[in-house]
């Protein structure tokens, strides 16, 4: 809705033990979080919402019509009533995660859709942090904008990220026929799969298979993703695409997680990362050479993933996962050598000075050059 103009829409008080401006600043854009506001574009298919917190409470902002389902997902979505408890007390004599019962307590994992946390995991296989969160800002830039009025008057961008049918749609509009490019019944993206599934087949000509290896290659190199990292967003879009149009709901729970690992290019450590933004299910902990690096510094175990996960499941139960989360937190996100030093040192919380995981909003990905406030 463009020039659409916000009104408050809701409170809630913020409970003892949760830290608004902590959780929204964890892994944000500034289109997301620009340390007043913090920005929520479509929570459900019906609305957008803004939010900002004050002393004691969180002011929801959103169109009245539709305000009351897009809070409650917004609740959910942003943590307000998660008890993480167990977490704080087990991580309180833990050698790496002390800092989270203590500086971090009030942070929480902020949750997404199952698409949005498709491209946060895939975007971060094999990749350092800035890398990673460079490509998906530009996956993030690639969506729409639509212009909205904060409460104050002051006009801001909404930037809802790339969506699967934009990521089907630019792959294929060099192979699809002119009569597919647009329809009124939809067919158009039914077509847009199914040559995309007979490209992963095999199954193509050789004129759209070089087309769309080049459509591939030029998206790769737009944002910074690689061939491969794209062609496991486009069997993620397909499997989310086709449930939808065959009128099919997406699995929940372990079905979920078995269905992602059936994915070519997604292992347990991406099938993993997803569950958690998704459904905030912290019993797939998504190790990788990083987390199994400081974990064998930490703990005196050997180094590798399933001793890493073995490890912290034992000492984290049900939120191993969450461990992960924090365990990047904690240590900036740093390359493994510089955090391997930090563990030596015993610098083990935050230091939010350059380019972390919680002043990520505070930065343009593009060049890592401040955000003028």
């Amino acid at each position: 809705m463009p020039g659409g103009h916000l009104r408050e829409c809701y409170r809630a008080r913020i409970r003892r033990g949760y830290d608004p401006k902590l959780t929204f600043s964890a892994y944000s854009f500034n289109h997301e979080y620009d340390g007043e506001y913090y920005y929520i574009p479509h929570v459900t298919t019906l609305n957008s919402l803004i939010v900002k917190p004050n002393d004691t409470s969180i002011v929801f902002y959103g169109f009245r019509n539709h305000c009351n389902p897009t809070v409650l997902e917004a609740r959910y979505k942003l943590g307000i009533s998660e008890s993480i408890s167990l977490f704080l007390r087990r991580a309180r004599d833990d050698p790496l995660l002390k800092c989270a019962s203590t500086k971090l307590r009030g942070l929480r994992l902020r949750t997404t859709s199952l698409w949005n946390a498709a491209m946060i995991a895939v975007s971060q296989q094999n990749r350092g942090f800035l890398a990673a969160w460079k490509s998906l800002y530009r996956l993030h830039k690639m969506g729409t904008t639509t212009i909205i009025r904060r409460p104050d008057g002051r006009p801001v961008k909404l930037v809802s990220p790339l969506t699967p049918e934009g990521l089907i749609t630019r792959l294929t509009n060099g192979i699809v026929s002119k009569r597919h490019i647009r329809t009124e019944d939809g067919l158009w993206l039914a077509h847009r799969l199914d040559l995309l599934e007979k490209f992963f087949q095999g199954k193509i000509s050789q004129r759209r298979r070089q087309r769309l290896e080049t459509e591939i290659k030029q998206f790769s190199k737009e944002t910074g993703l690689g061939s491969f990292r794209v062609e496991t967003l486009a069997r993620i879009a397909l499997f989310i695409l086709r449930s939808h149009l065959e009128g099919k709901p997406v699995p929940r729970g372990p079905r979920l997680h078995r269905t992602l690992l059936s994915i070519k290019g997604i292992g347990s450590y991406t099938a993993g990362y997803i569950m958690m933004l998704y459904e905030r299910d912290y019993t797939y902990p998504p190790v990788d050479r990083w987390t199994s690096k400081l974990a064998s510094a930490a703990y005196g175990i050997e180094d590798n993933k399933e001793e890493a996960e073995r490890e912290l499941t034992k000492r984290f139960g049900k939120y191993a996962g969450l461990a992960i989360f924090f365990l990047s937190i904690v240590f900036d996100a740093q390359p493994i050598g510089k955090a391997l030093k930090r563990i030596q040192k015993g610098e083990l919380c935050p230091s939010w000075n350059g380019v972390t995981p919680l002043t990520l909003w505070k930065y343009n990905p593009e060049n890592w050059s401040p955000v003028a406030s």
